[in-house]
């Protein structure tokens, strides 16, 4: 699929849907751009329904650019190289690290309140995913 139409779909899908761990939070909410792109459910095998569970399987992997990594296959690149959809790892002031989706010069991600915008300096890295 399109990458732009696969984030765009993902977002018109999900825009109702309140935020849940496990569920719709996010890495779940990049986990389905990344399905549209590759076919491939990078969140099957990953079972959490609390901040707490999902705090446990992030720190069995030694952090969230380790964890990534892992279930994709692939190591973190630099900005420059991705593309459009590629999930992204984007510091948030006061919240930490968070996983986002790469939409060209911004990242989206999915937060308890709504799916928010953020800016690209704030994008530390991301998983090109080819």
């Amino acid at each position: 699929m399109d990458r732009k139409v696969a984030v765009r779909e993902t977002m018109l899908e999900y825009a109702g849907d309140p935020f849940s761990w496990g569920v719709l939070d996010c890495c779940q909410f990049a986990a389905k751009v990344a399905e549209k792109i590759t076919g491939t459910d990078y969140s099957k095998g990953f079972f959490y329904a609390s901040e707490d569970d999902a705090e446990g399987i992030i720190n069995s992997a030694n952090g969230l650019e380790n964890l990534v990594t892992k279930i994709l296959g692939v190591d973190s690149v630099g900005v420059e190289f991705l593309d459009v959809g590629d999930p992204v790892l984007v510091d948030i002031p006061v919240m930490g690290n968070m996983i986002g989706v790469f939409n060209g010069n911004h990242a989206i991600i999915k937060l308890k309140q709504r799916a928010v915008l953020i800016e690209g300096q704030r994008i530390l890295k991301g998983w090109h995913l080819g």
